[in-house]
């Protein structure tokens, strides 16, 4: 989950998901699976489903490349 910009409180919570080979999954799906699970400022406002997730060279999520096309153009970048 990432923080891209929002309106109400300055950013949004977002979620970029793969799935295995052959999964199956809705943004409704996921959203209703951690409706009981996570406080209401961690709930993804929006469910991105991708086919890799961008990494750093030590193999971890590299959540600035990720984050970095919603916040373009913007005066406040959160990194």
């Amino acid at each position: 989950m990432i923080g891209i910009p929002g309106e109400k409180w300055g950013e949004a919570v977002i979620a970029h998901l793969v799935l295995v080979p052959g999964g199956r999954a809705t943004g409704e799906a996921i959203t209703d699976f951690v409706a009981d699970r996570l406080a209401g400022f961690k709930k993804p406002k929006r469910i991105v489903f991708v086919d890799e997730l961008a990494k750093t060279p030590y193999g971890k999520v590299d959540k600035k490349a990720i984050r970095a096309p919603y916040w373009e153009g913007r005066d406040r970048f959160v990194g």
